[in-house]
Parts: structure tokens; C-alpha cells; sequence
């Protein structure tokens, strides 16, 4: 898998789901999913690919946050306030109503794992 080039076109179509994905509360497949990650996404180019890619990214964890699993929407938020300290608000501002609204019906979620990681992805 080392010698194989994923398109680029391919690869940004895919960042949203594989960036959420990485902080799936499922162990196993959290792992998986970032050995995949640091396969197909080099380290030296991940700020640049976060950046290229992060509207579409925001507009998959907003839409995560008001998903029917808990798995999708505890993955969101903990994605959301690992990569929203990083960014400008002018890049932020556009998802803001979406992304507060949904943060606000997460916290009243019925797991516990999920308020938790609302209110951190809240707090930031």
C-alpha cells in the first residue's frame, strides 16, 4: 500500500468522513482508521490538507452532530474541539448557527459520553 497514489480529487472527497472517523469511540476501529489516515495523508501535509479541506469537513461534522447514532455524534464533537482551536473565524462563522444549534440539542444527549464530548466541543 506504500507504493500506491490515492487522486487527489479522490483523497479530498474522502477527508471529511476519515478525519470524523479518527475519533470514533470504538477503539478498534478509531485505530484502524488513523493507520489509515497516516497512510493516506502524509504527515508533513496534513496542516495543508486540513486547510484546503475544511469547509467540507465542518459541513460533515455539522452534519453528524444531528445524526441518529450516538457513535456519529460523540465522533463529531470530539473532532469538532480537536480542529476548531486551529482555525480563523472568518473560516468557522459561516457554520456557526448550525454548529451551535446542534452542539446545544448534543448536550442534552441520553449517553454520557456524548454530553461530555459536547461540552468540550462547546467550551471551545
Amino acid at each position: 500500500m506504500s507504493d500506491m497514489k490515492l487522486d487527489p480529487n479522490r483523497l479530498a472527497n474522502i477527508i471529511p468522513m476519515l478525519f470524523a472517523s479518527r475519533f470514533e469511540p470504538n477503539a478498534a476501529v478509531r485505530e484502524l482508521i488513523r493507520t489509515l489516515w497516516d497512510k493516506l495523508v502524509p504527515a508533513a501535509e496534513q496542516k495543508f490538507i486540513l486547510s484546503e479541506n475544511i469547509s467540507k469537513i465542518l459541513k460533515h461534522l455539522c452534519s453528524k452532530l444531528d445524526c441518529a447514532q450516538w457513535r456519529d455524534r460523540e465522533s463529531a464533537c470530539l473532532a469538532l474541539e480537536s480542529i476548531l482551536p486551529q482555525r480563523a473565524w472568518s473560516t468557522i462563522l459561516p457554520f456557526m448557527n448550525e454548529l451551535w444549534l446542534n452542539g446545544l440539542r448534543v448536550l442534552d444527549d441520553v449517553r454520557l459520553s456524548t454530553r461530555d464530548a459536547a461540552l468540550g466541543y462547546m467550551k471551545v
